[in-house]
This record gives structure tokens, sequence and C-alpha cells, in this order.
């Protein structure tokens, strides 16, 4: 298979993988929220905060490592590479499990629920959860995602319906990690039994610090991720004893607009940076750039109709997906989801890609440094007077501003253009089509927001078809690189001179 071929169905199937994944993630916190309630969803928001928190230490940046120097490596260093990956793995893992556990007890004096009394399982699932990421991770940049795809999928689909087996049954929380924790621990044994015999190959030495340098910033940087997301913000509200079920409706709009943008651009996650770092190495800087600005185009295509209809109808979509219990979480979702598609707009999702892709690792870090304890510093300052929403407020304000100055970084290695006439052409018809329907039809039922969204995203189908976004060359690029997909926009690309 040639390599445009290979990249192409790459994406393809990461995208399946990914946005297959995203949907029953969705799905999952539907089930979850309907089947623990307000209280006990929020209680379960907090232990996942715990188990994201030391999933990051036992994968010390293993995931971005893998995409990075994985491509660049020969097969006898790449038997090095896995080794020593797996080998800070297991340490790692020890120092989380003993940690975990041990402070087990404090985390009631910190968040004041009975969070210890599911530490033990939890904790196991944890260490599942880290490895599983690192074996996606490589799968990713073997361009093994058809196997991926068939794997996640039904890890997913099985934990779904076996959450809501439980819960329906008058189960809880812990029989739902004991559930999750068996069904991650045989992903795990398929994950490492499909490409297992490269540990065992004869192998030739690399340069280790260089990696350990690598992993050390990109494991900090998702560190600083952390301060900069949700479950830093869960963590303070927990400080602040705010009660369960403003925690939930917390949880509740920040997944649900994640959930938008990820399922809509989760292909090009973490194909973007191999494909970036394949280029970078090889010296084809025209590649990037033509790349950078395709994706950017492609994420801005698929979520501004999107989030523009979730927010005008975060209401009614409240109750169409969870429950009229859920409705106060629509303010807190207009919030974020407004500002998190500004983030979208200067490029989240392929700026820090790029900027991976030249080992600017340290501007990545850096600028999630600052802006991570601007977070904090918001969060502790707002959720004291506003609660929730000043939690929304300050994790919104810290995104935009990290993903403007690493746009502004990315124009320091690449001379690249914002597509302003493309971003015009689709808010104009994401314009027309809400014009449209909000005169002819109302909703004040599920059934009829429905048929709106059907008839919106008609609408604006129909205006990308007559104002054309694309122009030849994004076409003329995506067919040499990412031919599996030319099919996507090609009703959407102005052909003529």
């Amino acid at each position: 298979m040639t390599l445009k071929n290979q990249i192409g169905t790459a994406f393809v199937w990461n995208h399946a993988a990914r946005i297959t994944g995203y949907a029953l993630d969705l799905l999952l916190s539907i089930i979850l929220a309907r089947g623990l309630g307000a209280h006990d969803y929020g209680v379960w928001s907090e232990l996942y905060t715990l188990i994201f928190l030391f999933s990051m230490l036992c994968s010390f940046g293993l995931d971005t490592s893998a995409n990075v120097f994985v491509p660049k490596l020969s097969r006898q260093k790449l038997s090095a590479y896995l080794r020593f990956s797996l080998f800070i793995f297991i340490a790692l893992s020890l120092l989380s499990l003993f940690l975990m556990n041990a402070l087990s007890t404090q985390w009631n004096l910190w968040f004041d629920s009975p969070l210890s009394t599911y530490i033990g399982i939890a904790s196991l699932y944890m260490v599942f959860f880290a490895f599983s990421i690192w074996m996606n991770a490589l799968l990713i940049s073997f361009y093994d995602l058809k196997f991926s795809f068939i794997i996640n999928v039904g890890f997913k689909t099985i934990v779904s319906a076996g959450a809501w087996l439980l819960l329906y049954s008058g189960y809880g929380i812990r029989e739902l990690l004991y559930l999750m924790t068996a069904t991650l621990a045989a992903v795990v044994c398929f994950f490492s039994i499909r490409h297992g015999s490269l540990l065992f190959a004869k192998s030739t030495a690399i340069d280790r610090m260089r990696i350990w340098r690598f992993n050390v910033v990109a494991w900090l940087t998702k560190f600083l991720n952390y301060l900069l997301g949700r479950y830093s913000d869960i963590f303070i509200l927990g400080l602040f004893q705010v009660v369960n079920e403003e925690i939930a409706y917390f949880n509740l709009s920040f997944s649900l607009t994640m959930a938008l943008f990820y399922l809509f651009t989760a292909g090009f996650g973490g194909v973007s940076l191999t494909l970036f770092s394949k280029a970078v190495h090889e010296g084809k800087l025209e590649r990037v750039q033509r790349g950078w600005t395709m994706i950017l185009k492609v994420i801005i295509l698929f979520c501004l109709p999107v989030f523009c209809f979730f927010i005008l109808h975060a209401d009614m979509i409240m109750v169409l997906l969870y429950s009229d219990d859920f409705i106060p979480a629509a303010s807190l979702f207009r919030v974020f989801a407004l500002f998190y598609l500004i983030s979208i707009l200067t490029g989240a999702g392929v700026n820090s890609a790029v900027l991976y892709a030249f080992e600017r690792q340290s501007t990545v870090f850096r600028l999630r440094a600052i802006f991570g304890t601007l977070n904090i510093l918001l969060d502790l300052l707002l959720i004291r007077y506003w609660g929730v929403m000043g939690a929304i407020v300050a994790t919104g304000i810290s995104t935009v501003a990290i993903i403007a100055f690493e746009l502004i970084a990315v124009r320091q290695s690449l001379s690249i253009r914002y597509p302003f006439i493309f971003l015009l052409k689709i808010v104009l018809a994401v314009g027309i089509g809400l014009l449209l329907i909000s005169l002819l039809i109302s909703v004040p039922t599920p059934l009829l927001l429905i048929i709106k969204a059907f008839a919106y995203f008609g609408v604006v189908l129909a205006g990308l078809a007559m104002f054309k976004p694309f122009d030849r060359q994004d076409f003329d690029f995506i067919e040499k690189e990412l031919q599996s997909i030319a099919f996507m926009v090609r009703p959407f690309v102005k052909f003529q001179a």
C-alpha cells in the first residue's frame, strides 16, 4: 500500500474508531446519568477524576511519544524503544497503585464523599486504562487502525450494555467498576498479543535521554492539560464542597461539548501528528502547511454548524438526552460550548500537533503552565461567587487563550494563512439555515426538535454546496495525501478557476 493510501485508510479507520468511541462514551454518560441519578453521578464524576489523574502518571507521555518517535525509528530501534517505554510504564504503575491506595482516606476529607470505598478496584482499572491509551497510540503509529476499531468498539459496546443492565437491575458504582475493569483487562490482552513480538526482536541502541526528556515534557504538558480540563475543576468544586448534583451538571455540560467536538474530528487525532512528524522529518514543510490548513477547514466545516444548533436548543437537548432533572446543565453547556467554539476556530486539535511534530514540546508545555495556573486561580476566585458557572468561565477563558497563543507559535514555524474566506462561507450557510428553520418550525417538543435538526442540516448542506468553500488546491492535497476521504469534501469544492 502506498503512503498516501496508508495515511488515508488510517484516517478512515481512526475516524470510524474514534467517532464510534465518542458516540458510545456519550451513550454511556446518558446511561450513567439516568441510572445513577444526579447525586450518584456526581460521586462517579469525582471518582473518575482520581482515575484520570493517576492514569496520567502511569502513561507518562508515552502515547504522545509513540506518535512522534515510532514513525522515525527502524525496526531494531523500535524494539529497544518499546522495551524502554514498557519499563517506564511498569515502574510508574506500581508507584501510582501505592499512592492511590495510600492516600485513599484523604479523599474523603477533600471531597466529603465515600470515595475510599471504591479505591481498590478503581486503582486497578486506572492501570488498565493507562495501558490501553498507550497501546492505542502505538496502533495509530503503526497505522493498524482497523484492529483498534474492532477492539475499542467491542469494549465500549459491552460496557454500555452491561452498565444499562447493572444500573437498571438495582446495582451501583462498585459493580460498574468491576464490569469496566474486567472488560478493559481483556482489551489490554488483545492489544499486547497484536504487536507483542516486537518486544523480543533484535534491537540496536537508542538515544534514551532524548526520549526520556520528551516524555517528561509531554507528561508535564498532559498534567497541565489536566489543570485546564474538567477534572481539575471537579477536584476544586469538591474542595469547595459543591453539592454532587451541581458537579453532575458541570460534568454533563463539559462532556457534551467535548463529545460534539470529537464526534466529528476524532479521526485527525494521532494520525495528524504522525503525518506532520513524518513530513517534518523528511523536510516537506509545504506538506505540513497544507495539512494544517486542510485539517482546520474540515474541523470548522463539521463543528460550526453543529455547535450553533446545540447552543440554541440546549434546554430541549438536555431533556431529550438525559432527563428533566438535568435542565440546569443547559446554561452551563451554552457558555462552555461558546468558549470552545472560539477555540476551534483558532486551531484546537491541530495547533499542538504541528508544534509536537517540530519537537517544540517545550512551547506547548510553557503555554499549558501559564494558562493552567491561570485556570486554577480563576477557579479559586470565581467558584466562590458563581459556583459551577465560575468553573465553566475559568476553563473557557484559559482554553481560548492557550489555543490562540499556540496559533501564534505555529505561525513562527510555518508560513500559514488563516482561511477567512472559507470561514465566511461556512458562517453564511449556517446563518441561512438558522434563519429559515427559526421562521418555519417552533421547538416545543423533543420530536419537533429532531425534525428541526434534519431540516437545519439539510439547509446548511445545500448552502455549502452552493457556496463551495473548498478550493481546488484543497482537493488536490486530499487526493494526494488522504485519497480515501476525498469523497467527503468533493460536493463542496469549487473546481473552476
